[in-house]
């Protein structure tokens, strides 16, 4: 076992560590009391990389999930996708639902991943 310098997603402390096992190596908490020793492991694992907006069927609400990166620096306190989406006055084309956005060249585009 190696141990990561980090802190357990659950808020357990530093108590990560890496697993070697004979397929692959992964990131555990070692806390006893942890509910998710894998909740790290998980969370390094999602490819998504972009915003995902989820429209609800009255128009008037909307979630963001936001791409990890914009945890560093705090950058996602200063995300604008918040402020465009509540300003709009239906989701994109009045069609509820989850939606990849991304910015593009200054334009933020939404694409439909699924329905509401």
């Amino acid at each position: 076992m190696i141990n990561i310098d980090g802190y357990c997603p659950l808020g357990c402390g530093q108590t990560l560590r890496a697993e070697e096992t004979k397929l692959v190596n992964r990131v555990i908490c070692w806390a006893a009391t942890c509910p998710d020793p894998l909740a790290a492991q998980k969370i390094l694992q999602d490819p998504m990389t972009e915003h995902i907006v989820r429209f609800s069927f009255s128009g008037s609400g909307f979630t963001v999930k936001h791409p990890l990166r914009e945890r560093l620096d705090d950058a996602l306190l200063y995300c604008e996708l918040a402020q465009i989406c509540g300003a709009m006055p239906e989701p994109p084309g009045g069609v509820a639902g989850s939606y990849l956005v991304r910015l593009e060249e200054e334009n933020w585009t939404f694409e439909r991943i699924d329905a509401a």
